[in-house]
């Protein structure tokens, strides 16, 4: 990790610790820059930087480009703050029971709340009442995308994403109304625990893709400092429940490393797999999305424990993409889903879509599949040791 990455990190320790870094003249702040675009915490970063003496700042050649972006996280946070309140308004006044998650259930934790940035808003309800749900958002004229899981609302250029109680990350939360708390009306709510574990279980789902990034780390960091009497041991007792012990371990003991996060944990990393860990997480990006590709996630799947990226895991790579599995057909061809049986015909579907919708996507698959080498082997020993 040169020292910019570093740097990048110590000036979101320092926000999450409410510190102030010293200015450094050995960074590059347009690297900086795109770090903090990569990971859409630009708004902190200005934040941090502005903080600088007089003097010092002038010496950021670029930091009217940070000051936009400030700008624009504040603008996201009203356009999303009055979407959340235009939500619990419609499922108060319909007597829907609800529960927001991520960003807008935590948000508040913050040092700045404004300054907590999310690419979307996240809602369960309950799942007996999608069709009214959806019957409902249908008559505002809202852009809509849905399936049995889901009803997906574009507003004033933002992403809602309404799931109903089904659509989970993690069996541990299969019932999660009965998991939460009643706040306000209709409104639900986790506890803090709670709220950690499906954080730590979403940047689980995400690392089995393609990875995740800087915002859902410190999302765990200010979890814990605002759990009264936080205790690891009993909250790890939890995570073995959800399977994510391991992972809870590690992930703990970055974000002591990174943001003096106070929490314990025995996991002790090598050299190499804190090394990856961190590089996944600082080049990928908010979702992976900047350091791995779709091809090398289908390398992932592929390979077995310490198996080497050969011609014959990249040929059963190329099958996993040619025949996935059910689960995956039925979320992506709706009437598989209602109808089993049509298993078959949404596995045609997926191929005629894959050669005349998307085929310079899928040709560009293919190629990454085979142009992939040992780092599919590293990402997987890191997955194993990390317990996912």
């Amino acid at each position: 990790m040169n020292i910019t990455k570093e740097y990048f990190i110590n000036l979101i320790s320092a926000f999450l610790n409410n510190k102030q870094c010293e200015y450094r003249d050995d960074i590059d702040y347009n690297e900086l820059y795109k770090l903090g675009n990569m990971h859409n915490v630009c708004g902190i970063i200005a934040k941090q930087l502005m903080s600088f003496s007089g003097e010092n700042r002038e010496k950021i050649e670029n930091l009217p480009a940070f000051r936009q972006q400030l700008g624009y996280t504040l603008i996201s946070y009203d356009k999303k703050q009055r979407l959340a309140k235009m939500l619990r308004d419609d499922f108060n006044m319909n007597e829907w029971k609800f529960i927001f998650v991520k960003g807008t259930a935590i948000r508040h934790l913050y040092p700045v709340p404004e300054l907590r940035t999310s690419g979307d808003i996240d809602l369960f309800f309950k799942k007996e009442k999608y069709d009214e749900i959806l019957d409902y958002y249908k008559n505002k004229n809202f852009e809509i995308m849905s399936n049995p899981n889901e009803i997906v609302l574009t507003v004033d250029g933002e992403h809602i994403e309404l799931h109903n109680e089904t659509d989970f990350d993690s069996p541990y939360f299969k019932n999660i109304f009965d998991m939460s708390d009643n706040q306000n009306k209709f409104e639900y709510g986790l506890d803090m625990e709670t709220n950690l574990i499906y954080v730590l279980t979403h940047i689980a789902k995400h690392f089995n893709h393609l990875g995740a990034g800087m915002r859902m780390f410190m999302d765990v960091d200010v979890l814990v400092r605002n759990t009264d009497n936080f205790s690891s041991e009993s909250f790890l007792s939890k995570c073995k429940a959800a399977n994510i012990e391991t992972f809870a371990k590690a992930v703990f003991s970055l974000c002591r490393l990174w943001f003096n996060t106070p929490v314990e944990s025995d996991f002790v990393f090598s050299d190499d797999i804190l090394k990856k860990f961190e590089s996944v997480i600082i080049d990928g990006g908010n979702f992976g999305f900047e350091g791995r590709t779709l091809g090398e996630y289908y390398i992932d799947k592929s390979l077995g424990d310490g198996e080497k990226n050969n011609l014959f895991a990249k040929l059963r790579a190329i099958m996993l993409l040619l025949f996935p599995s059910p689960e995956i057909l039925k979320n992506n061809y709706l009437y598989a889903k209602k109808h089993p049986f049509l298993l078959p015909a949404a596995w045609l579907n997926r191929i005629f879509d894959g050669i005349f919708k998307r085929g310079k996507n899928s040709t560009n698959t293919v190629k990454q599949i085979f142009s992939s080498g040992s780092e599919a082997e590293e990402y997987k020993k890191l997955m194993n040791e990390l317990g996912i």
